[in-house]
């Protein structure tokens, strides 16, 4: 997997073919989904933040994607 940094974690694809791979990637982390064949298809990329997950339902029908972001808000408050 050129051009990651390490692997975050992984899980199953519900018909056991593939794994869902959330990586470390430049500019955030990246979700994949990796075939045994080692074929990867770059499913979604978090640019807010250096995490992503996949979590495939049984029926395998939809996939939820989690990502954790950072925010850099900065507040002030003067005479209170």
């Amino acid at each position: 997997m050129k051009g990651r940094k390490g692997i975050l974690g992984l899980n199953w694809s519900a018909d056991g073919k593939g794994l869902y791979v959330f990586s470390e990637a430049q500019g955030g982390a990246e979700l994949l989904y990796v075939d045994f064949k080692g074929d990867s298809l770059a499913l979604w990329k978090n640019r807010a933040g250096n995490f992503t997950a996949g979590l495939p339902p049984p029926d395998g029908r939809q996939l939820a994607i989690m990502g954790l972001t950072f925010d850099g808000d900065i507040w002030t408050m003067e005479t209170f």
